[in-house]
């Protein structure tokens, strides 16, 4: 029943004690304040993984970062130059290889090697 009424926007937390919707009308009008849910337990704070990149990933990365700030913006031959800056220091890594394809593909047939 409380699923029902749940999936109906019904908040059972305002239930009566005897399970009636009634019962949380009948205590806000002798003036008991409504039940409330128990408090949610705070999840521990995860740590942030170690950064075990190399200077040169952590370079790349920020290259493909200005670069995507510049697709963003349709400024495609800057963002073009990015990612062939990211693609100098790490060639191996198809992520930057993958962002300069989508540069080309909204440029148009006229700019593809």
């Amino acid at each position: 029943l409380e699923v029902i009424m749940a999936m109906q926007g019904i908040d059972v937390s305002t239930m009566g004690p005897d399970g009636d919707i009634e019962g949380a009308a009948r205590d806000a009008a002798e003036g008991r304040p409504p039940a409330r849910a128990p408090p949610k337990k705070e999840e521990p704070k995860k740590e942030e993984p170690p950064d075990n990149r190399t200077p040169a990933q952590k370079e790349a990365d920020d290259f493909k970062n200005q670069g995507n700030e510049l697709y963003k913006k349709k400024q495609f031959k800057e963002a073009l130059e990015m990612y062939d800056k990211a693609i100098e220091k790490e060639p191996n890594d198809l992520t930057y290889i993958n962002n300069k394809s989508a540069v080309l593909i909204e440029m148009g047939p006229e700019h593809y090697d």
